[in-house]
């Protein structure tokens, strides 16, 4: 093949993860003498040191998944790598220090770095950032210049998430963001100060099924995020099945007041959808969505997904939420997911 019929090319170098430790697998020179022509590489299960010459000036996907950094060589190929638009780090304790200047980049993706303590990126052009890490200790996450962020992705494992306020000072850019986690505390335990005021769409997904959801909880969460427009609530898991009597509970509810506790400055003025998955029969869940109906003045749709049982049980609390209705045109809708053998296949609309 000679080098001027190149125009594109694309590099996957896989090494055995589970092969010698010292194993230093050497890129081939004779590749890396079209590098000039090379948009993807991909290195896996290999120990990375220097790359020498190598120009990656016109790469545009690069991703680095379990390899085993050694000094500083992760981030003297970032240097070089100024053109790239895709950036994904995958399953590597290693990666300690992350800092570039990558003015064309669009995608971030960072996955089980949990070694990770210093990321410090100049990203102007970044759209997209998924973040994944498992009780993972960041210290700063700094992603500077941004003002194209649409949409940002944490998924955070285990219980310890002292580094999630880091995380979320920078996101505040985004349009949409999207947490998965295991309890919503986290954000309300934040000591940071951000500006969340742009984002449009927040969807958190809780990894259990036991987690208790209330008023008050979510308030305070809509208060963090003033204009959001669509709110999203799911909940993984098999949770009990729909058997809601609003007669049920009678006394609890009448011993239930949040007025006195409620976060008074909350606004639902910008609310137009809320999709909520695996919604439970619980009194607080039921004042959750009691208060969003009553004060959502432009609600136009509010989604119940995953239900369980004959339409016959819905009845009852369908009468009810038509009465909560502050927006006249809101359609309150019942769905379920495919998956389940025993939920019927309904799906009902009402306006």
């Amino acid at each position: 093949m000679k080098r001027k019929d190149v125009e594109e090319l694309s590099l996957e170098v896989i090494a055995c993860r589970w092969s010698n430790e010292n194993l230093h697998y050497s890129l081939p020179r004779n590749i890396f003498s079209r590098s000039q022509f090379l948009r993807v590489l991909v290195l896996y299960g290999c120990k990375l040191r220097d790359i020498g010459t190598v120009d990656l000036r016109n790469t545009r996907k690069l991703s680095f998944e379990s390899i085993n950094v050694v000094g500083n060589s992760l981030n003297r190929i970032l240097a070089s790598y100024t053109r790239a638009e895709i950036l994904t780090l995958k399953y590597r304790d290693s990666v300690t220090d992350l800092s570039a200047n990558l003015p064309e980049l669009k995608t971030l993706i960072l996955m089980r770095c949990n070694g990770l303590k210093l990321a410090k990126l100049t990203v102007p052009k970044l759209q997209v950032v998924k973040f994944e890490a498992y009780n993972s200790h960041l210290e700063c996450f700094l992603l500077s210049g941004m003002v194209n962020l649409m949409e940002a992705y944490l998924k955070l494992y285990g219980n310890d998430y002292q580094d999630c306020p880091n995380l979320l000072q920078n996101l505040g850019q985004a349009k949409q963001l999207t947490i998965e986690c295991h309890s919503l505390e986290m954000i309300l335990n934040s000591s940071v100060i951000a500006d969340y005021s742009a984002i449009k769409v927040i969807r958190f997904e809780l990894k259990t099924c036991c987690y208790q959801i209330n008023l008050i909880l979510i308030l305070t969460l809509l208060k963090i995020f003033p204009n959001v427009e669509e709110f999203k609530l799911h909940q993984h898991g098999y949770r009990s099945r729909w058997k809601y009597s609003f007669r049920d509970d009678e006394e609890a509810r009448s011993e239930t007041n949040y007025e006195d506790s409620l976060p008074v400055d909350c606004s639902l003025q910008c609310l137009k959808r809320i999709s909520y998955f695996n919604f439970d029969n619980n009194i607080q869940e039921i004042e959750v969505v009691k208060f969003l109906l009553q004060n959502a003045i432009i609600l136009e749709n509010i989604s119940f997904l995953n239900c369980f049982g004959d339409f016959v049980e819905y009845l009852e609390l369908v009468e009810v939420l038509k009465t909560w209705k502050a927006s006249p045109k809101a359609e309150i809708v019942f769905g379920k997911e495919f998956w389940y053998p025993d939920a019927k296949d309904f799906r009902v609309v009402i306006s």
